[in-house]
């Protein structure tokens, strides 16, 4: 996985099309979806900027509590049922890539 970027998976159709249609600043979804050995479960991988993740899981908790999805998971982690502990899942799984000053030479 590339820095900045979680797997999201569920099992809920109606929350997955709406992750395919997100607009926040800051949350890139990429179209390609990534296969499953369960046929249930849809996956999509996103990236994300460290500013971006609140406003996202404020959004992604939204959606799963409005659609009732059954299974959804952040690189194979349960998603929580509060946001604070949706933000610190995400902080955990990211990869952050923060530019050193080495890496502008």
């Amino acid at each position: 996985m590339k820095p900045n970027q979680i797997s999201l998976a569920t099992t809920d159709t109606e929350l997955f099309d709406e992750l395919l249609k997100v607009k926040i600043d800051g949350v890139t979804v990429d179209r390609e979806i990534k296969k499953s050995l369960d046929p249930d479960i849809q996956s999509v991988l996103i990236q994300l900027t460290i500013s971006a993740v609140p406003t996202f899981a404020v959004w992604l908790l939204d959606k799963i509590v409005k659609t009732k999805a059954q299974k959804t998971t952040i690189n194979e982690r349960p998603v929580p049922n509060q946001v604070n502990n949706i933000v610190i899942l995400i902080k955990q799984e990211l990869k952050i890539n923060t530019p050193t000053p080495d890496d502008k030479k």
